[in-house]
């Protein structure tokens, strides 16, 4: 996350409409300052009579904003407020009291279950200002299964609106791993599981894992003939196919944003360039023709352009390109060995 500089500055919304509100601190990244936040557990407004879902809600956003390296959190067994007795709406709420134990924001919300289905509304509050933050308040409906994703979607609004960027919890993440034995393969990963889940068996050497848009497939590179090729798994199936056709080496590929395309790194005669795809794997064309290897290709959220590493003057360096192959800007300029945009 992009490094903030106030925390007055980063909560301005929070005291937009209340001039006596005092906000003081300052967050630099994750480690640094923390910020005070209370986590209540949703209260029941019918069908959870029990609070196991409130809990297991205030769990695992209490384990994102932990994570995340930004945030206090209040010992819930110093609460001012019972979660099934108290007020859910800022006019309810004991603000006095949540300040004197040292929160500077509240969460608190209510959930209605009935049946497998649950809907919870969640909200954020700012202490000092008292009053509640709509753009970090969250409506949900969904499963009883869908509680940790509730949870991990509030962490990152909250995150984004403290920092101006998305939090990394609703994610699911792609790794290569050797913990299935000596040789690597893909893994995925979410913030609900304990271990991460195999989603390949090349009993080979695997690199560069890659989601395709729709996040249904992975585009990775496997030794499993000896030199690198391109190939694709379905992650709900498991089932792994050949993505860029002939006897060409491919070191890595990235989709487009819309996933209509694909950049590949390919490599002949002891050199690497970069190609653009189409979705079959046909070449449309080759974007670069240097003498020096260029890698990594990386699109950018527009689908205009993308960024490599390219070694053209001497050293590994990031450049940015349309992806009609014009326009070749670097934009490295500090250390000699930049690489992996």
């Amino acid at each position: 996350m992009r490094r903030i500089v106030l925390l007055s500055a980063a909560l301005v919304g929070f005291a937009a409409h209340a001039a006596h509100a005092v906000v003081t601190g300052s967050i630099f990244g994750p480690g640094s300052e923390s910020f005070p936040i209370a986590v209540v557990p949703p209260k029941d407004l019918g069908g959870d009579p029990g609070g196991a879902l409130g809990a297991r809600f205030a769990k695992a956003l209490t384990r994102d904003l932990d994570l995340s390296g930004y945030f206090k959190l209040i010992d819930p067994k110093t609460f001012v407020e019972n979660p099934e007795t108290s007020g859910i709406t800022a006019g309810e709420i004991d603000f006095v009291g949540w300040a004197a134990i040292g929160a500077q924001a509240l969460v608190k919300g209510g959930i209605t279950a009935a049946g497998n289905g649950i809907t919870l509304e969640v909200r954020l509050f700012d202490v000092p200002g008292r009053q509640d933050v709509p753009q970090a308040s969250k409506r949900f409906s969904g499963g009883r299964d869908d509680v940790g994703r509730m949870a991990h979607r509030t962490a990152d609004a909250i995150l984004e609106f403290l920092t101006a960027e998305r939090g990394p919890f609703d994610s699911k993440l792609a790794l290569v791993s050797t913990r299935s034995g000596r040789l690597k393969d893909v893994y995925t990963w979410t913030f609900d599981q304990d271990d991460p889940v195999r989603a390949t068996d090349e009993r080979s050497l695997v690199i560069a894992p890659r989601w395709r848009p729709d996040a249904r497939t992975l585009v990775f590179a496997s030794y499993r003939e000896h030199v690198p090729h391109l190939f694709q798994v379905d992650v709900g199936t498991r089932q792994v196919t050949r993505l860029v056709p002939g006897p060409g080496v491919v070191l890595d590929g990235a989709w487009s944003p819309d996933g209509t395309h694909l950049l590949i790194t390919r490599e002949e005669g002891g050199n690497s360039d970069i190609y653009l795809l189409d979705r079959g794997g046909q070449v449309v064309q080759r974007l670069t023709d240097h003498w020096a290897i260029d890698v990594s290709p990386a699109w950018a959220p527009d689908g205009r352009r993308f960024a490599f590493c390219s070694a053209r003057t001497g050293s590994p360096q990031i450049y940015v390109m349309n992806v009609d192959g014009s326009g070749v800007v670097r934009v490295s300029h500090t250390g000699s060995y930049n690489t992996s945009p």
